[in-house]
């Protein structure tokens, strides 16, 4: 099926990331780890790491029937923070940005139209 076969790469992902084997999460430890014997590491000063640690897009999943209402802010000055629930029910989400950096209400409209376009694949 058509959900299915969407589904199973971000399943993949996401069982990989939570379980450590995310590459980046290997790289922080080792960052951490040369920090806490105050080594420099050229590797961490670099610009190429420092591009793939700039993340503009963080999320994060709100899964918990616990949780009502929940926040995630962008981690980096520019950038967005996503919370999100996906349940039986529907979808929910919201969406935050630092005072005067990035307009949530563009992307707000962009997932909006993204959604109401994947439910139509449903439908037909």
């Amino acid at each position: 099926s058509l959900s299915l076969s969407l589904s199973l790469p971000f399943m993949y992902l996401t069982t990989h990331t939570n379980t450590g084997k995310g590459f980046d999460r290997h790289l922080f430890a080792l960052k951490r780890f040369a920090e806490n014997l105050r080594e420099n590491v050229d590797l961490f000063e670099s610009a190429p790491y420092k591009n793939i640690n700039h993340i503009e897009l963080s999320t994060s999943t709100l899964t918990s029937p616990a949780v009502q209402l929940g926040g995630f802010a962008p981690v980096v000055e520019n950038g967005l923070g996503v919370g999100y629930r996906v349940d039986n029910d529907g979808i929910a989400s919201q969406v935050t940005a630092y005072n005067g950096h990035k307009n949530p209400s563009d992307f707000v409209n962009a997932l909006h139209t993204s959604l109401q376009d994947i439910q139509g694949l449903f439908e037909e």
